[in-house]
């Protein structure tokens, strides 16, 4: 078949896949985050892993992109908020702070024996917000949804891009993706 099949529910990652993609489908891999410990290189990659190989039992002969990303700020790993009061924490402590993303991917295609995984990273200044704004942006937004509590896509003005680039802070690093795609889909 060798459907592109996005492991994700993610907003962003969905608008990615549109941006690149003719035709893909979501499948969302329901994995438990909190069991993985590690560096945040090696929890994106490894969160990755697990969601792209849960949906290829699914799709055996499918390529499957599973994602993760978390953002480090001043050595904290931030995930994806719990709830609305823990997203509040985050944003708190993220305003006006330079902060890491990583986004990790994994490809797998057990048809061909396509794994491959990786991950890139961006760096961000995030600008100093008000609680105010803080509590707008929480009733307004799905936050749960989002490492840090926030999306990009939704908030150009409010981040300032360091070095990397938008597709890994929106959480795939899509260059590395469609490299590997491309390369094994001509040489099927």
């Amino acid at each position: 078949m060798n459907r592109i099949i996005l492991a994700s529910q993610s907003a962003g990652r969905r608008m990615l896949f549109e941006r690149y993609f003719d035709k893909f489908e979501i499948h969302p891999a329901y994995v438990d985050e909190e069991k993985v410990t590690d560096k945040p290189s090696r929890i994106v990659v490894k969160l990755s892993i697990l969601k792209a190989k849960k949906v290829s039992e699914i799709f055996p002969e499918d390529f499957v992109c599973g994602f993760d990303t978390v953002v480090v700020c001043n050595g904290k790993v931030v995930g994806k908020p719990k709830d609305r009061e823990e997203a509040k924490e985050y944003l708190k402590f993220l305003s006006g702070k330079i902060q890491s993303v990583y986004s990790g991917f994994c490809i797998v295609n057990k048809k061909i024996n396509l794994f491959k995984y990786g991950y890139s990273k961006a760096l961000l200044k995030f600008a100093k917000v008000s609680d105010e704004w803080i509590e707008e942006y929480i009733k307004n937004n799905p936050v749960t949804l989002f490492a840090g509590g926030y999306a990009i896509q939704n908030n150009d003005r409010l981040i300032k891009i360091l070095w990397g680039d938008r597709d890994t802070i929106i959480g795939a690093p899509m260059k590395k993706v469609l490299r590997i795609l491309n390369i094994k889909i001509k040489n099927l």
